[in-house]
């Protein structure tokens, strides 16, 4: 068992659901430097993230991304014990909210600088 900290750190989980494609299983052939580091691989996972890609339909998309991670779960590709929080805002701003997951205000509204 080896842990990973890595997690999405955008509101989209597009790029982040992509990681665990068979195109990004890391291989001898691209010296190891993929992201699929886990080397799991399952063509209707990819049809799924390609169906994403295409989805704008958010409801739908969203749906998709759902299926996706039970798949993840249920094969045990990964088990989430936790969401790790992470500042996105630099230290000396003020105005900066963080969210359930940490992400904090990623649209950058309502930020000013803060005094030293």
């Amino acid at each position: 068992m080896e842990q990973f900290a890595a997690s999405n750190f955008v509101p989209d989980p597009g790029a982040y659901m992509k990681s665990w494609t068979c195109a990004e299983m890391s291989q001898k052939a691209n010296n190891w430097t993929a992201r699929n580091v886990e080397r799991w691989c399952n063509p209707a996972y990819d049809a799924l993230d390609a169906q994403a890609a295409r989805e704008m339909d958010p409801e739908r998309r969203r749906q998709l991304f759902i299926q996706m991670n039970d798949m993840l779960v249920d094969e045990v590709v990964a088990i989430p014990i936790g969401v790790r929080a992470r500042s996105l805002a630099p230290a000396r701003t003020g105005g900066y909210r963080p969210d359930a997951v940490g992400c904090g205000n990623v649209e950058h509204r309502g930020l000013e600088r803060a005094s030293p």
